[in-house]
């Protein structure tokens, strides 16, 4: 192994291993230094060979942008964002995996950086993980009847069930000529599954991680449905609490919903271990 890609794998798990030890022992806060020159490190790694990094940088751009956005309507936090950025930039892809003697196929055929496959296979596990540890309330109180379910939620998982019958059929269609395998179909149904939990549930989960506290912190995410909407609007608040914003909302003497999303972190490190050691492949089963 080239001792550039053993600088640049160490660099990768190092930094995102303490975002992640912070993320689950310091309440979610990291900080913002060690961020910095997580992010820092991992882009001067790139001075002795910036050829994979400006090669993917254009589609890697696309999606650090995509998540900046997530995170400016509070669907992540801006550590998870920090980490990301400087994973790509430490390891642009992996065109040879640990636990492989061949390049992977999909590198050739696809401009994928490894951010995509990182990214795809933590949104993965974040998932299985909640519905892991909510799944039982879930159950419980759907049998009770204490779960309302709104028809656009209803609508929209019935709209994932057809798209998934529709690919399943199109799968099919060209099994014949295309390495299709029984690990495509089960990916493609544990994320169909996912998302037809996450899209009937949603408001039950919203509010299974509903806290209600008086004083807002600093890039807090408020659950704005659970406000009157004549206060969001007089105080124009927005999911995603800014520095200004929490001063105005720590002045009023009342309770707020925010949202205890947890801890992407863990999820983005335990995909980067699996990309390493299996590339592209580990999701695309190429």
């Amino acid at each position: 192994m080239e001792l550039l890609l053993i600088a640049r794998i160490l660099i990768a798990l190092v930094g995102t291993g303490i975002a992640a030890w912070y993320d689950i022992f310091n309440k979610k806060n990291v900080p913002d230094n060690m961020l910095y020159a997580f992010l820092a490190v991992a882009l001067i790694i790139n001075i002795f060979d910036p050829t994979q990094f400006i090669s993917k940088l254009p589609f890697a751009v696309l999606i650090i942008l995509f998540l900046y956005l997530m995170y400016r309507s509070g669907q992540m936090g801006g550590a998870d964002l920090i980490v990301l950025a400087a994973i790509y930039s430490a390891i642009p892809m992996m065109s040879v995996p640990l636990l492989s003697s061949a390049p992977s196929p999909i590198a050739d055929i696809l401009p994928i950086p490894s951010l995509f496959t990182i990214l795809a296979l933590s949104a993965v596990f974040c998932a299985l993980w909640l519905v892991a540890k909510m799944g039982p309330r879930l159950f419980k109180d759907t049998i009770k009847g204490k779960i309302k379910f709104k028809t656009l939620n209803i609508a929209m998982a019935v709209i994932m069930l057809a798209v998934y019958i529709f690919l399943l059929a199109m799968i099919i269609q060209i099994s014949s000529f295309l390495p299709i395998s029984m690990i495509h179909m089960a990916f493609l149904t544990i994320i169909v599954a996912l998302v037809f939990v996450f899209s009937i549930y949603k408001d039950a989960l919203m509010s299974y991680m509903l806290v209600w506290k008086r004083k807002v912190e600093n890039e807090d995410v408020i659950f704005l449905d659970a406000l009157p909407s004549a206060l969001v609007k007089r105080m124009h608040l927005d999911r995603l609490v800014t520095l200004q914003q929490m001063k105005k909302m720590n002045k009023m003497n009342r309770k707020w919903p925010v949202l205890d999303l947890p801890a992407f972190l863990p999820c983005i490190l335990i995909a980067l271990i699996l990309y390493i050691l299996f590339g592209d492949s580990i999701l695309f089963f190429a």
